[in-house]
């Protein structure tokens, strides 16, 4: 994160061009400085107030299929990875199911498209 440190140094950048430079030339080179690195400042100013979403979080509204018949447990597989699984009603072999909920190492799944 050591770039972030550079950002900080762009005026004293910019206020050096014009120490150096002519001003017609200064003046072109900073303000395309400036507007770079406020584009670069907005969209990481975004993404650090965005929420992470991995782990459980990031596997519910996510859709697998069942593995073997889930009649109210089974396995499903979501995303490369075998879960044991749970249904509120029963769900067939090969069918495609959305995930609900994920508490510890089971989760909770409904018939995908209902």
């Amino acid at each position: 994160m050591w770039w972030c440190h550079l950002l900080l140094g762009v005026p004293l950048i910019i206020a050096g061009l014009f120490l150096f430079l002519p001003w017609a030339t200064a003046l072109p080179v900073a303000s395309v400085l400036a507007v770079g690195t406020a584009v670069i400042a907005y969209h990481a100013a975004r993404a650090l107030r965005e929420r992470s979403v991995t782990g459980k979080e990031a596997l519910v509204g996510r859709v697998g299929e069942a593995v073997n018949d889930l009649s109210p447990q089974g396995l499903v597989r979501v995303g490369g990875e075998l879960w044991v699984a749970e249904a509120p009603e029963p769900i067939r072999q090969g069918a495609r199911v959305q995930v609900v909920e994920v508490s510890g190492a089971k989760m909770r799944v409904r018939p995908w498209g209902s």
